[in-house]
Order: C-alpha cells, then structure tokens, then sequence
C-alpha cells in the first residue's frame, strides 16, 4: 500500500518557473496543491 506525500520540497527554480509560466504541468499541480494547503511546501533556497 502506498502512502500519500504529505510534503514536498520547492526548489526555488520551480518557483520562479510557475511565475514566469514555463513549470511543467507536474509542477504547476504540485504547486497548486500546496497553494490551496492540500499538501505542505518546504522552500528550498
């Protein structure tokens, strides 16, 4: 049985990419999740 992610680690690349609208789709899910606090966000820097 697999266990659901409860949070991820943002590299600050992919931030920047979601800003500038070239993230992945797989990123930008991601990041949307953690925007609406359905999964918790580490920033790395």
């Amino acid at each position: 049985m697999a266990k659901e992610t409860n949070a991820v680690i943002v590299d600050t690349y992919a931030i920047i990419a979601d800003l500038l609208g070239k993230a992945p789709r797989t990123a930008r899910e991601v990041l949307d999740r953690i925007r609406t606090k359905s999964l918790r966000g580490i920033i790395h820097f």
